[in-house]
């Protein structure tokens, strides 16, 4: 009789957890409702969904960067979880931006968890599109908060030098970055949409002026794309660290400077204060 009560007890325990679970699904997730002051107060929480390794080391290196990067965001404040499917519905709940590095693994129950997604995005969840995320498919079921970058047939990567030289100085993501060569594979001929705005171009190794990070918002939700990161050692360098550290905070309603460390914070105040020179050239929705 002892042994049944334990057990009892711990059902008892489990339904309630269960229970309490399903009422936090339905106030975060099924209310929908926009990102608080309060929720941006606590720390910035984030998913890194990526698929599994590529065809060769340091390229498309899932590890790699679950190993160092993450623990990059970790050391500046983050609170981080990985895996190379699509976040299930509690840590949809629980996270403030997930970040796709590649099509992840798309769940078997499509219909169901796709609303799950969809109520994320509604309530303001962050997105960060990193390199050939933008050719997961599945994103024809997103495109009313990440747009459809990528255009078969016309869209294509590029490898060599791409030189980060051109940024919007009124944005708090893209003010005070400083130029940078990246040797890396690229985008070119994307597609871009009238609620995209370009933050960042790039003469590419052709030597074409084009667009490799731009921001789209939707009704408080808000989608950063950035179209270099094939090779690991892209993630390795610091000002494409410090970049992507500011779209994570930005994306997840946090201060842009959440994750920067004091010398960064420095930079980028001085910058906002400054008075722009000139403003960038308005982008066009036609491929560059």
């Amino acid at each position: 009789m002892k042994k049944k009560a334990q057990w009892m007890g711990w059902i008892l325990v489990g339904c309630i957890g269960i229970g309490l679970f399903w009422i936090g699904m339905g106030s975060h997730v099924i209310g929908a409702s926009a990102p608080s002051d309060s929720s941006r107060s606590r720390m910035l929480r984030i998913y890194l969904c990526a698929q599994q390794k590529g065809p060769a080391p340091g390229i498309h290196d899932r590890q790699k960067i679950v190993d160092d990067f993450w623990n990059a965001m970790v050391n500046r404040g983050a609170v981080t979880s990985a895996g190379i499917v699509y976040p299930a519905p509690l840590l949809m709940v629980n996270n403030d931006v997930i970040l796709f590095y590649g099509p992840p693994v798309w769940p078997k129950n499509r219909k169901n968890f796709q609303a799950y997604l969809e109520s994320y995005l509604l309530r303001g969840g962050g997105l960060v599109l990193v390199h050939h995320a933008i050719q997961d498919p599945n994103l024809v079921r997103l495109k009313e908060w990440t747009g459809t970058p990528w255009v078969t047939n016309q869209t294509r990567w590029v490898k060599g030098i791409w030189r980060l030289n051109r940024f919007d100085p009124k944005h708090p993501l893209s003010a005070g970055l400083q130029p940078v060569e990246v040797e890396d594979v690229g985008a070119v001929g994307v597609r871009l949409e009238a609620q995209d705005h370009v933050l960042i171009w790039a003469q590419n190794p052709k030597g074409q002026e084009t667009p490799v990070l731009w921001v789209r918002e939707k009704d408080g939700q808000r989608t950063v794309v950035f179209t270099l990161g094939h090779f690991y050692r892209t993630f390795q360098q610091p000002e494409i660290e410090e970049l992507l550290a500011r779209a994570l905070a930005w994306a997840g309603h946090h201060n842009v400077d959440y994750l920067l460390t004091v010398q960064e914070k420095e930079r980028l105040q001085k910058a906002l204060q400054q008075k722009p020179k000139s403003q960038p050239q308005k982008e066009s929705a036609s491929p560059k």
